[in-house]
C-alpha cells in the first residue's frame, strides 16, 4: 500500500503543478473533493477511463484565453533527466491591460509549434531555416528523434494541440 501511496502523492503534485502553470493556480486541485480526487486516481489505477475523465474533464475543460503557460517536460533517455520548458501562451503585443486575451485576439495571435519550443530550450540541437517553400521552419542539428508518447512528432506541431 505505500507504493500506492506514493504514486497518489506524486500524481496530485504533478497535476498541481501542471495546474499552476498552464492557469496561473492549483485552487481547483487543492479544493478537489477526497472522494473525486480518489475516483481520478482509481480510475487511472484500474484503466477506467470514464471514472477517470468525469473528474478529469473538468479539471482541464477551458478555452485557451485562460492558460497562462504550458506545461512541458521534456524527457532525454540518453542524459536520463528532464527539462520543464515553462512557455508562455499568449505572446506578442496583443495581451491586454488584465493580461488575458479575448477569443478574437487569440484567433490572431501566432501558434507556438512544438519546434519553437525547442528551439528556444535547446538552441543548440535545433536551428530555423528557410524551407523550400520560403517560409521559416524549425531543423534538427543532429540525428535524433522527437517522441511524444511512443509517436515521433512532427515539429509544426501548434503547442496547444499537443
Amino acid at each position: 500500500m505505500e507504493g500506492l501511496n506514493f504514486l497518489r502523492f506524486h500524481f496530485i503534485n504533478n497535476l498541481k503543478e501542471s495546474h499552476s502553470l498552464r492557469f496561473g493556480s492549483s485552487n481547483d486541485i487543492l479544493s478537489m473533493q477526497t472522494r473525486d480526487e480518489q475516483r481520478l486516481i482509481e480510475g487511472l489505477r484500474r484503466h477506467n477511463y470514464e471514472n477517470f475523465w468525469e473528474i478529469n474533464q473538468g479539471l482541464r475543460d477551458r478555452s485557451i484565453s485562460e492558460f497562462k503557460k504550458y506545461a512541458i517536460r521534456i524527457l532525454s533517455n540518453r542524459h536520463h533527466t528532464y527539462v520543464q520548458a515553462n512557455i508562455d501562451v499568449q505572446r506578442g503585443e496583443e495581451v491586454k491591460e488584465g493580461g488575458a486575451l479575448d477569443e478574437q485576439q487569440m484567433q490572431h495571435m501566432p501558434q507556438v509549434s512544438l519546434g519553437d519550443v525547442l528551439l528556444e530550450t535547446f538552441p543548440r540541437l535545433f536551428e530555423s531555416q528557410i524551407a523550400e517553400s520560403g517560409e521559416l521552419e524549425i531543423a534538427k542539428k543532429k540525428q535524433f528523434e522527437v517522441i511524444i508518447q511512443g509517436v515521433e512528432a512532427d515539429l509544426n506541431t501548434p503547442l496547444y494541440w499537443l
